[in-house]
């Protein structure tokens, strides 16, 4: 939390990218022992009661949110049995490969490899053509398509986005820094129907 907090990509990019590095290691790292450990159990598994009989391994979809969505965004890259993306207001990290000479960072050039879909809130969405460390989002800005979608919620922030907002309204404030103008249940219902639509579309 302090690196976090003391980190400032928007004026030493080349001080954030070792933090990048370091902070995708760990949550990449995270995600894919669970899939693999899900993948390894369900291919144990052979009681019909099971939870592990629920999971279907070819479709696969990973989520998460700031942090945790770039992590979900790297391992969807790296890893062929991803099939979408879900992210909640997250850089993508993972595809920062430097800085150049004037201070911006240099993404990897290939196109994202499946389908994904970027919530943003209140917090970055102005911010998405300015802010550096989100040069590869708003890029995707510019190719909405079906496999390519971006999703604006406004009136809530960052933290609004998680189901922090319903377990303690008043972090989420805290957290924000402002009131936001929808009730959390409605916010999470939205979040879930929207996310629910695109896999829908993808996967099912």
């Amino acid at each position: 939390m302090k690196e976090i907090a003391a980190d400032s990509p928007q004026d030493k990019p080349e001080q954030s990218l070792p933090l990048f590095e370091k902070w995708m290691n760990i949550c990449t790292g995270d995600l894919i022992f669970v899939l693999d450990t899900v993948i390894e159990k369900v291919s144990e598994e052979s009681g019909e009661l099971s939870v592990y009989g629920l999971v279907d391994i070819s479709r696969i979809c990973v989520m998460g949110h700031s942090l945790g969505g770039s992590a979900a965004l790297g391992v969807g890259r790296q890893r062929d049995d991803i099939k979408t993306v879900i992210s909640l207001e997250a850089p993508f990290l993972c595809d920062i490969q430097g800085v150049d000479d004037n201070g911006n960072f240099i993404f990897e050039q290939s196109e994202y490899p499946v389908p994904v879909l970027n919530v943003y809130s209140d917090a970055s969405w102005e911010h998405l053509r300015e802010w550096k460390r989100y040069e590869e989002n708003a890029r995707l800005l510019d190719m909405e398509s079906n496999d390519i979608q971006n999703v604006y919620l406004s009136g809530i922030g960052h933290f609004s986005l998680t189901d922090l907002s319903l377990s303690s309204p008043f972090l989420t404030f805290i957290f924000d820094g402002f009131k936001t103008n929808n009730a959390p249940e409605e916010t999470v219902k939205q979040i879930n129907e929207i996310c629910l639509v695109f896999l829908d579309s993808h996967l099912k």
